[in-house]
């Protein structure tokens, strides 16, 4: 999803990457005015060992 610039988000520029293991339960980017670039948030499960 874009997240750059914040104040009109059109450029793909920020990733998280996780392993396989990982499961994730919730992705979501806020809308906040105080970065050039929007935050990338995730909620996740790691694996059971």
């Amino acid at each position: 999803m874009p997240s750059f610039p914040s104040w009109m988000p059109r450029r793909e520029l920020d990733f998280i990457l996780h392993s396989p293991e990982i499961t994730t339960q919730r992705f979501w980017i806020p809308q906040v005015a105080f970065s050039d670039h929007l935050p990338l948030v995730l909620d996740f499960e790691p694996p059971n060992i």
